[in-house]
Order: structure tokens, then sequence, then C-alpha cells
């Protein structure tokens, strides 16, 4: 969520890099409620203070006079601050300055290109076909079990991917980043908090209302909030972690992409970097 006093200094750029991306959210209602929110914050503070005074006076009548207006002024003030904290969800995060503006996919910039694609004197096989005849994936099965977008990994499958697991730690470890196995499940108020839920977010998640936990799509969903309500001290940072966990998505939207074999699957390990650095640190980080 973007910070409240951030959006008040840049309302013109937080407005265009929500248009940017292709999300209509009015930055200057979500300013005009905050002013009633501050307006009335002021109000209830200074009726708390009356109230405590009067109190210490023991005056009844003007108490209940009191007690009543705080109690209707505490109402707006908690009707306000949701209001104010939905429509804060809503903010998208703005892109990085180099991402250029575009209307889909086919927008995008290619960069640079490395060689090009192998030619073969044969017919190639895809991932499925080869992954079968290895006896390493087995999908028709876990399409049973679980029904389809899911897959077992079997014998050799296995061994490397847990390989290629520990390669990425051994690595990064070295480079300063602490290992971490995250919960899977966190709370529907870690998910807000992260941006990932509104403007359509919500429906590639996997959730369990009756705990009000959703599954991570990433390590990072994990990795990102273990710090939250907490304030670093520059001097403590950089703070590194690679994380392992399950992922888990719905692909919602995907249908009829990429559906065959193990690609756009609702579930997968996945090996995450998460830094938390300096702002001056972002582009070399």
């Amino acid at each position: 969520m973007i910070d409240i006093k951030f959006i008040r200094e840049n309302p013109e750029f937080v407005q265009k890099a929500a248009k940017d991306k292709g999300i209509d959210v009015d930055i200057i209602h979500i300013l005009e409620i905050n002013a009633k929110y501050k307006e009335l914050s002021l109000s209830v503070q200074k009726l708390r203070e009356e109230r405590n005074k009067t109190s210490k006076e023991q005056n009844v009548e003007k108490g209940r006079e009191i007690k009543e207006k705080l109690e209707k002024e505490e109402h707006a003030l908690k009707a306000v601050e949701e209001e104010l904290h939905n429509w804060l969800l809503k903010v998208p995060n703005p892109a990085k300055q180099d991402v250029k503006f575009g209307k889909d996919e086919s927008e995008n910039e290619v960069i640079k290109k490395y060689k090009g694609p192998q030619k073969f004197d044969f017919q190639p096989k895809d991932h499925l076909d080869l992954g079968e005849q290895l006896d390493i994936i087995d999908i028709k099965r876990a399409a049973k079990v679980s029904g389809t977008r899911f897959a077992y990994l079997k014998n050799e499958g296995v061994l490397l991917e847990f390989a290629l697991v520990q390669l990425a730690f051994e690595i990064l470890v070295k480079e300063g980043f602490t290992p971490i196995v995250p919960p899977v499940l966190i709370s529907k108020e870690s998910m807000q908090g992260l941006g990932y839920m509104e403007n359509g977010g919500e429906e590639d998640m996997f959730q369990i209302p009756a705990d009000n936990l959703f599954l991570v799509g990433t390590a990072e969903h994990a990795l990102v909030p273990m710090h939250k309500d907490e304030v670093f001290a520059k001097k403590d940072l950089p703070k590194r972690y690679v994380g392992f966990s399950s992922a888990f998505r719905r692909e919602a939207g995907s249908y009829g992409k990429d559906t065959r074999g193990i690609l756009r699957v609702h579930q997968f390990d996945k090996v995450e970097m998460v830094s938390f650095v300096k702002p001056e640190d972002d582009e070399k980080e």
C-alpha cells in the first residue's frame, strides 16, 4: 500500500502511474477522504481531552453530552478510516521509471536478443513427451487425483528439482542471503498489504475462507510481510532473504494458454529472492 503522504505530495504522478497500468482510481477523491479523516481525527482528539477535563471537574451533565457526541464522532471516524483504507488498497504501486507504457504484451519492447532458436535436423519432442518417456512427469494420474493443471514429478525429475534448489541456495547464501522456508498460508491482511488483491488480483488466488487465509503464489508473498509493522535503521540494511516454497495459482484468465504439460499449473515449487534496501540502492540491488 502506498503511503498517503507520498500520494499527497505526488498526486499527478500517482494518478498517471495507475492509468499507465490500466487501473482507474480517483486520487482527488482519496485526498478528499483523507482530509475528512484528518478533520474527524482532530475533532475526536479534542472531545477526548474535553471529556477527561470534565471528568476531573465531576460535571455529570456536561460529561454525558460530551460522551454522546464523542461516540458519534468516533463512529464517523471509523467509517471514514475504513473507506480511506479500501481506496488506498486500489492504488497500484508505480512502475519503475524505465518501464514503457503499452496497451498489452504486443507492445513490449525487445531490449536485446541472444542467439536464436536452435534448429534440429529432426522433429524435437516437447517437455511432456520427454518427461513421460523418462518417467519423470505424470500428469494423467495427477488429473485423477487433483484435476487439471497438476502433475506428479517422479524419479530423476524430483532429484533434479532439489539439486537446482540446493545449487541456488549455495550460491545465494555466499552472497549474504538468509535461507528461509516460509509458511505457504498467510492472512488476508498480509496479502492485501502486498497489493495483489485489488483490481482483479484476488481471482488468481486460492483461499481458505473459514480461516481467512490465502495460499501464497510465490515465497515472496510470505517473505515481504515478515517485517511488517517494523522500522529498519539504515545501518541494518540491506536485509536479504532467499525463500523456497510451493506456490499456488488459479491461473484465472489463462485458460487455453500453455495447458499442455507442466506450464501454468496450479501448484509448483519456486526459489525467490527478496531484499530490503535503502531507496538509493534500489537500482544497484
